[in-house]
Order: structure tokens, then sequence, then C-alpha cells
């Protein structure tokens, strides 16, 4: 009875190590790559995977991979799962669109007031 008991625990604390390691302490790379290996039914690609997923985060920024991996996470279908990449993926994208806009935000005023007034300047000699 007791080696049935002791049994019975490690088998409890093994699979609740297993547990707490893919849902909290795993990198979130992997574990997205995972989630999406599990929902999508790809067994390769795992390291390329893993490589993209690192790429991403530097390209789109760490806001917009933690909501993707997050996403990912909760998704219940491979599409719902690759929405959230491509949903992260424009988001990424506006953001940098947005920086870029507003970096330049002065310079297309002042381009475009310009413009505005030699069109006026060209109106009024008619």
């Amino acid at each position: 009875m007791k080696l049935l008991t002791t049994l019975i625990v490690i088998a409890l604390l093994g699979v609740g190590g297993w547990y707490v390691y893919t849902r909290v302490l795993m990198p979130p790379e992997k574990r997205a790559c995972s989630r999406l290996s599990e929902l999508c039914g790809e067994s390769k690609g795992g390291e390329r995977c893993h490589k993209g997923m690192e790429e991403f985060r530097k390209v789109a920024g760490q806001e917009a991979f933690k909501n993707a991996t997050g996403c990912i996470d909760k998704a219940d279908s491979c599409m719902g799962a690759v929405g959230c990449v491509v949903r992260a993926k424009l988001s990424g994208l506006g953001d940098f669109l947005k920086g870029m806009v507003d970096g330049m935000g002065p310079d297309l005023h002042k381009k475009g007031k310009e413009l505005m007034d030699k069109l006026k300047h060209k109106l009024d000699d008619k």
C-alpha cells in the first residue's frame, strides 16, 4: 500500500511539474510554438518556429509579442492561433507607421502648408 501511495504521489508531482513548466516557466516563444503545434497538428519545424518567434519579438516589439503569445495560449483552433499572430503583426506594423508619421509630422505639416500656400498663390494670380 505504501508503494502504491508513493507511486501516486510521484506521478502527481511529475504531472504537476510538467504542467507548471509548460504553462508558467517555459519561455513564451516555446510555449507559443508548442501551442501552435498542438492546435495545427504540425510536429516539424520547432526550432524554426522558435527563431521566428524571437525575430517577431524583435520586430514587433515586446507588447505586440506579449499580446500574441497570450492570445495563442487561449486559442482553441489553428485558425484562431494563426489569427493571433497576424493581428499582432498588423498591430506592430501600425505602431511602426504611427511612430514614423509622428516623427515626420512637423515636416509633413510644413511641406503641406507650403504646397497649399503655393496653390493658393497660383489661384489668386488667375
